[in-house]
């Protein structure tokens, strides 16, 4: 500790003491000793300046002490001040390095309680609400003023779900508490909350309050509730369907198993949950329940079986679809799920199906053979009865005699011609039926096919009073097809149009080509036509609809139904145009593919 030196005052004051003492004394010698010496005035002038003198000098160093002096405490004092001065920024700056780290602080504190998906709230020792994070705000849209300065009981109610009653009597009980489900509402909006908080002690351990955090979870709970819909209509669609349904977890084990999978397999639920499937039902590829990595889209196996709990097999049906994390990276299998259903009637309408078809190929077969061999046996005595009615209405052995006989002559001939070309027919629709009527193609002019057929019922059309019309461009690029059956095809069209077309009537054989590259050829006449029932009759074999024709010239009704055959067998169509009293028009097409060719 420093001590400071004596002050100027002091100084002066023993000073001012000692001259007047000086002055006394001085005054009191030359008034008593030097009374008779001359010149005293000037030796007390000299005493007094020498004193004067004296005293300035010892004033002087008096003063040079009391400088040092004063210097060396004002130094010691400023080196005082600087040190303190230093440690007082020191803990200035301290200080406010511990308040930027206490905003820091509390500004992560904040963004943390901003950014956090639940929200913060804290309460006084009165449990009601003094702080709630802007995060309730953002979560919930409702103010954070309607939590303020309340308590839970004011503003809650217990929900549905989650951990039953108000959380207040935990607060009351001081006692943390964890997911508490409430609902708040305001203005009829509902908000479901999950709150959780623990209690709060001050530093002297006095209560304080509560912190905690609440989560929205109002649509969290509504896809939860969605989901369990979701489960239920599942549950529902797997419990209804008829066909069986089971999961396999990644060893192949069951998961789950539908009621009709339980009937069709004999076993419940409970027996092959958790139970390999593999071993349960032995299936029949034994491979057939493996999982396989990879395998993303659904396996179909349609000759399966699996073993039923009697030990029957079961044959089935059946769909494997794969589940995985994820196909596109290769993620694991998780599982799979399984579709089957019992095909033991499908399998035994399959063999009398097979059964069927092959009765039937018998009996065409049959009826082709036998068809082969009437027509043999017919044909014989028919050109016989041809051969004997030309030879008699020629009269090759002489006249007959009466007129009436000549007419039975050619009515014998035309009857018998008419039996050879429908037996001609028959045997046609044969061998179309059992696949062996073989077309002779090669390329053909049609005008040159439709001229050739119209000259072989020109006879006929003559006696009937008809006209007949070739429009058949000559142009037409060749076609290959079978002359022989496609001309007859046209005669089948033709002498029908003459059997159906009135005196004065029209028939015309007309083609074009067509768009995408194919042949129409048309056939039309102004006869008696058909209704649209009548047109779904006369594509029957031995069916001539309901149209009207004389005795004279019906016909067996085999040529529309041969006709059609023959040109399906080019690859091509008919069809039939016709209206009542207005006439019929005939199409038929060749495809593209059969257009082109050096004519024949």
């Amino acid at each position: 500790m420093f001590r400071l030196p004596q002050s100027p005052m002091r100084i002066l004051g023993t000073y001012g003491a000692a001259s007047l003492a000086y002055f006394t004394g001085v005054d009191l010698l030359v008034e008593l000793g030097l009374d008779n010496v001359p010149g005293r005035e000037y030796i007390s002038v000299g005493l007094d300046a020498a004193f004067v003198l004296g005293s300035l000098v010892v004033l002087r160093g008096v003063l040079d002490r009391q400088y040092r002096r004063l210097r060396r405490v004002n130094e010691a004092l400023e080196a005082r001040i600087n040190g303190r001065t230093a440690e007082l920024k020191a803990q200035i700056a301290e200080h406010t390095r511990t308040e930027e780290t206490l905003r820091a602080s509390e500004q992560r504190f904040r963004d943390i309680a901003e950014a956090a998906s639940d929200w913060l709230w804290e309460t006084g020792p009165d449990l009601r609400f003094r702080y709630v994070s802007r995060r309730f705000v953002d979560l919930t849209g409702f103010p954070s003023d309607l939590l303020l300065d309340k308590s839970p009981a004011q503003l809650f109610a217990a929900a549905e779900f989650g951990q039953a009653g108000l959380p207040e009597d935990a607060m009351r009980a001081r006692r943390p508490f964890h997911d508490v489900a409430l609902v708040l509402e305001l203005k009829g909006e509902k908000r479901w909350l999950l709150l959780s908080g623990k209690p709060v002690l001050d530093a002297s351990g006095q209560f304080a309050g509560y912190r905690g955090t609440g989560a929205d979870v109002t649509e969290r709970r509504g896809q939860d509730k969605a989901s369990a819909d979701l489960r239920r209509r599942h549950d529902l669609i797997l419990n209804s369907l008829g066909e069986g349904v089971f999961g396999l977890d990644s060893d192949g084990c069951f998961t789950f198993i539908n009621p009709a999978a339980q009937e069709l397999l004999g076993w419940s639920a409970t027996e092959l949950i958790e139970k390999s499937a593999r071993i349960m039902l032995a299936p029949d590829p034994a491979e057939a329940l493996t999982l396989k990595v990879g395998d993303e889209q659904p396996r179909r196996f349609q000759a399966a079986g699996f073993r039923r709990k009697d030990g029957s097999l079961l044959p089935v049906e059946y769909v494997l679809t794969t589940v995985a994390e994820s196909f596109s990276d290769g993620g694991a299998v998780t599982g799979a799920v399984v579709a089957f259903r019992d095909v033991t009637e499908q399998k035994r309408a399959a063999a009398e199906l097979v059964a069927a078809k092959e009765r039937a190929e018998a009996s065409t077969r049959a009826k082709s053979n036998f068809l082969a061999h009437i027509s043999h046996q017919l044909r014989t005595p028919l050109n016989s009865i041809v051969g004997f009615a030309d030879v008699m209405r020629n009269e090759y052995f002489g006249p007959i005699g009466n007129e009436r006989y000549r007419d039975y002559v050619g009515d014998i001939g035309h009857s018998a011609a008419h039996l050879s070309d429908l037996i001609e027919d028959l045997v046609d629709l044969a061998r179309i039926e059992a696949g062996r009527l073989e077309l002779e193609e090669k390329p053909s002019d049609i005008s040159l096919l439709a001229e050739e057929a119209l000259s072989m019922v020109r006879t006929q059309a003559v006696q009937g009073g008809c006209s007949l019309q070739n429009n058949v461009p000559g142009n037409l690029p060749p076609v290959q097809l079978d002359p022989r059956r496609f001309k007859q095809v046209l005669l089948n069209l033709l002498s029908n149009a003459v059997k159906f077309t009135p005196a004065n009537g029209r028939i015309a054989i007309m083609a074009e080509m067509e768009p995408d590259g194919g042949l129409l050829v048309k056939v039309a006449d102004t006869g008696t036509g058909m209704s649209d029932e009548a047109l779904e009759q006369v594509t029957s074999p031995g069916d001539q609809g309901s149209v009207s024709v004389r005795p004279e010239k019906a016909g067996a009704g085999l040529g529309l139904p041969l006709a059609r055959q023959l040109m399906e067998l080019h690859g091509g169509g008919l069809s039939i145009a016709s209206q009542p009293q207005q006439g019929t028009v005939v199409s038929l097409r060749l495809p593209p593919s059969r257009i082109g060719g050096e004519k024949g």
